[in-house]
């Protein structure tokens, strides 16, 4: 008899996590990257080997009543690096989200994605790209109103006077053998002594195994107690492109151009890069990137080339 109930408690409890799993996913990668860098302002030898990993749980459900539920987090070598609960149904989606992109953000054409491992060793004071809310948000996606078209808003508040808001929209359409997709959004984040006020339009074309983006940013800081970041309009723009050669290898590249306006700092960083994919979930990668910063009487700049290797699970 205990025999029997003890297989029959196994039995129920093995077809509980098969019907659990059917709502769960899990993945994961590793990375190792060798780094060769050459910097005009650093004489020691910078050459690098590294490894990283990622794992990523996701789950779905539906109630009765049609509303899905999803809910992912991830991990970088062991901390969290996002934390996203989506509810959607009829009304929209609501996102709420940490160490990740809102809903806002999530718009916007990204031209440095074109490329797996740019990089470089001086931060500029601006880089360009955008970033609606930042910390810890709350998205919501109105319901479709035409077909293509995705209208989000976002909204954080955090610790003290913290807070920010967001606004986007794109529509991506097709016409012949091209698809495209356009994209305009604002953040503003205020935190007590200065506010940011962020602006992005973008672009990206495919046809065939080639696609474009193009991206233009702006930034404006007032109330800050820097009087340069206050006079400062903050400009970027960038241009990238991939093409897939075939099914085993894709090629990539993008150029970024960022000034600082009256604080007088030029940020240019430019990044060439190819994919070689060996084997389902196993790619190489080989890419160059060159950047410099110029503030007038001090420039920085450096080069480098980054083989890496990627396993995803």
């Amino acid at each position: 008899m205990r025999k029997v109930l003890l297989a029959s408690t196994a039995l129920v409890a093995m077809s509980s996590v098969s019907a659990m799993a059917a709502d769960v996913t899990i993945s994961g990668s590793f990375e190792t990257l060798y780094s060769m860098v050459d910097d005009d302002n650093i004489t020691t030898d910078t050459d690098s080997l590294s490894a990283s990993n990622d794992l990523d749980f996701s789950f779905s459900d539906t109630t009765d009543s049609g509303i899905s539920m999803s809910y992912s987090a991830g991990f970088s070598s062991g901390a969290q690096d996002d934390s996203t609960l989506t509810i959607a149904a009829d009304f929209g989606s609501i996102r709420v989200t940490t160490l990740d992109d809102d809903a806002v953000e999530g718009l916007d054409i990204d031209v440095d994605g074109y490329t797996p491992e740019e990089g470089r060793t001086t931060t500029p004071t601006y880089g360009g790209g955008f970033s609606a809310t930042g910390g810890t948000s709350v998205s919501y996606t109105l319901p479709s109103l035409m077909d293509g078209l995705t209208v989000a808003v976002a909204m954080a508040d955090g610790t003290a006077d913290a807070k920010g808001t967001g606004y986007g929209v794109s529509y991506t359409g097709v016409t012949g053998d091209l698809s495209f997709t356009v994209a305009a959004a604002s953040g503003s984040v205020d935190n007590g002594t200065s506010e940011t006020d962020q602006m992005h339009y973008g672009v990206s074309i495919t046809t065939g195994a080639i696609t474009v983006g193009v991206e233009i940013n702006s930034a404006d800081t007032t109330g800050s107690a820097t009087a340069a970041e206050n006079t400062a309009n903050y400009e970027s723009s960038g241009i990238g492109l991939s093409y897939v050669v075939s099914d085993a290898l894709t090629l990539g590249g993008y150029s970024r151009t960022a000034e600082t306006g009256t604080a007088a700092q030029k940020f240019e960083e430019t990044a060439i890069s190819a994919v070689y994919t060996i084997a389902s979930g196993l790619t190489a990668s080989l890419t160059s990137t060159t950047s410099s910063i110029d503030a007038g009487t001090v420039a920085d700049g450096d080069s480098r080339v980054v083989i890496g290797l990627n396993a995803s699970f």
